[in-house]
């Protein structure tokens, strides 16, 4: 199985997936996307058999579609709908190929999210089969834009449980030990988490 990656900012996790995908199952993937973040300077080996990399700076609509045409994938995953272009390579080959989309999107009902429902459902799920979000919150956001309960996948966030056990193994003896996964960047906040941290130290020994 062959499967066509239009992807924003790449991160471990995802690549995890796509390679635990490759060994278990043979897929092969071709992932278009972005340079990486500065505020989540992930490093990847771009080496990984099956796993082939495309920058999407440097194609076009017209070189996605050869991209497609060449590889001829049996699934395009797109991963939300801020690019145009993905969205028009979705649009030029569903129904020849399973298309879905993916995001992380939460529903509020607020009044943007509501206006997009209303796009959603004359511009996004014509176009796709599934939705693949990460949870129920995400699914219900799903349902608003047109998607059927059996249309709606979920768990596309997993983790790179090789990277996290080769540190917890050797330390997993210790006692308090704290351990923070996400950015750092201020919004996360991470002093605040840190002074917390050290304050309950007293109450749980």
């Amino acid at each position: 199985m062959k499967v066509v990656v239009l992807y924003q900012e790449l991160a471990g996790y995802i690549l995890s997936c796509f390679e635990q995908a490759v060994k278990e199952h043979g897929v092969e993937f071709h992932v278009v996307s972005l340079p990486i973040n500065k505020e989540a300077p992930f490093q990847f080996d771009n080496t990984t058999p099956g796993i082939f990399h495309y920058s999407r700076k440097q194609m076009d609509f017209d070189a996605l579609c050869a991209l497609v045409d060449k590889v001829q994938p049996s699934l395009i995953h797109c991963a939300g709908w801020v690019d145009k272009d993905y969205l028009k390579v979705v649009k030029r080959y569903h129904g020849k190929m399973k298309t879905t989309l993916g995001f992380d999107n939460q529903w509020h009902g607020t009044m943007k999210q509501r206006l997009a429902t209303i796009y959603g459902h004359l511009f996004l799920k014509p176009h796709f089969d599934y939705a693949f979000v990460p949870g129920q919150k995400q699914a219900a956001f799903a349902q608003k834009l047109g998607f059927k309960k059996q249309q709606i996948l979920t768990g596309i966030y997993s983790a790179d449980i090789a990277t996290f056990n080769a540190f917890y193994n050797p330390t997993k003896q210790r006692n308090k030990t704290f351990l923070y996964v996400g950015r750092y960047v201020q919004q996360k906040n991470i002093e605040l988490l840190w002074q917390a941290f050290i304050e309950i130290l007293p109450e749980i020994g």
